[in-house]
C-alpha cells in the first residue's frame, strides 16, 4: 500500500506531543491524518490497537 501524500496542515496535525480534536470540512483528510497518527503510535510504541480510542461521526469515517 503507498504511503500517502499529506499536506503540510494534514502533516501538521499528526503532532504527537498533545490530544488533539480534527474539525474540518468534507474531504479535507481529517480520517487520513486520524489513521497516519494510529499507525505511527502503534509502530513506535509497539502497542496494540485495543491501546488506542479513537472517535468519529460520520458513517463513512467510521467504516
Amino acid at each position: 500500500m503507498p504511503v500517502p501524500r499529506l499536506t503540510l496542515k494534514q502533516y501538521l496535525a499528526c503532532d504527537l506531543k498533545r490530544n488533539l480534536c480534527i474539525s474540518a470540512g468534507a474531504g479535507s483528510g481529517k480520517t487520513e491524518v486520524l489513521t497516519q497518527r494510529m499507525i505511527y503510535i502503534l509502530k513506535k510504541h509497539r502497542l496494540d490497537i485495543s491501546h488506542i480510542l479513537v472517535l468519529t461521526f460520520t458513517d463513512k469515517a467510521a467504516a
